[in-house]
């Protein structure tokens, strides 16, 4: 995703497994909701996890996205939060 304008937040997620070296099945979460606009997304995704690079109108909109994602109770869930010169947070 080309950087013009804005912040971006880009979500990383590995697939997590049981003890038996199956994946975990991911369940939408109670409480989260619908989204109820559409949000601009890039990413990658294969067997190991993925990557998602969303488009944020402003901070309280990319907090959100962190905050409200599927992958946010994974433990090996990451995300940083970009603007288009420099990395806001960490």
């Amino acid at each position: 995703m080309k950087k013009k304008s804005g912040l971006f937040v880009k979500i990383n997620y590995k697939n997590e497994l049981n003890s038996m070296g199956q994946k975990v099945e991911l369940k939408h979460q109670k409480g989260t909701g619908e989204l109820n606009k559409y949000l601009f997304c890039a990413g990658t995704y294969n067997k190991e996890g993925g990557t998602m690079i969303f488009r944020a109108k402003d901070i309280e909109e990319a907090k959100y996205i962190v905050d409200n994602n599927p992958f946010v109770n994974m433990a090996r869930y990451s995300y940083e939060i970009l603007s288009r010169n420099s990395i806001v947070l960490s």
